[in-house]
């Protein structure tokens, strides 16, 4: 008869992929990981890999609600310390990325087809009056529905 293979419970599987240090250190994943540097316990019950900071908020602190996030507060993605995790809404996530700095806006971002100082050359030009949007798209070569979202501060809010 064949042998079967008995797998380790996941909290012994997790804590031997942890490089557990201080309480207030950031502890990191030693095991798989994401592009993104976020942990990976492959292999549970249904065959689905398990994000390794999910994990551990799940086996020190408890459930995580449906629709809510595990978030760091190191900013550091392979960091599996529970005291360095918090449940947040994607909103929440978002708001901590752009507070960081993470998030790339205006020039920097690799869509943006202007620098920061047309954006303000744009809202000039409009503010001055004697033109219409679409005109003013057509002169900088883009888009009616982009040159409103410019003019209205749904893109390149910070120029």
């Amino acid at each position: 008869m064949p042998r079967v293979y008995q797998r380790a419970p996941i909290d012994v599987r997790f804590w031997a992929k942890v490089d557990r240090g201080l309480p207030d250190e950031c502890w990191p994943w030693i095991g798989a990981k994401t592009p993104r540097g976020y942990g990976v316990l492959w292999g549970n019950e249904d065959g689905n890999a398990l994000r390794a900071h999910r994990l551990s908020y799940q086996l020190n602190v408890g459930v995580i609600t449906d629709g809510l996030f595990v978030c760091h507060r190191c900013d550091n993605p392979p960091c599996v310390n529970p005291a360095h995790l918090y449940l947040g809404t994607h909103d929440d996530n978002m708001a901590d990325k752009i507070a960081r700095g993470r998030c790339a806006s205006g020039e920097r971002s690799g869509g943006a087809k202007f620098t920061d100082e047309q954006v303000r050359e744009v809202r000039l030009i409009h503010a001055r009056g004697g033109i219409t949007r679409s005109a003013l798209a057509k002169r900088f070569g883009i888009s009616p529905s982009q040159m409103t979202n410019i003019l209205n501060n749904r893109q390149r809010r910070s120029a």
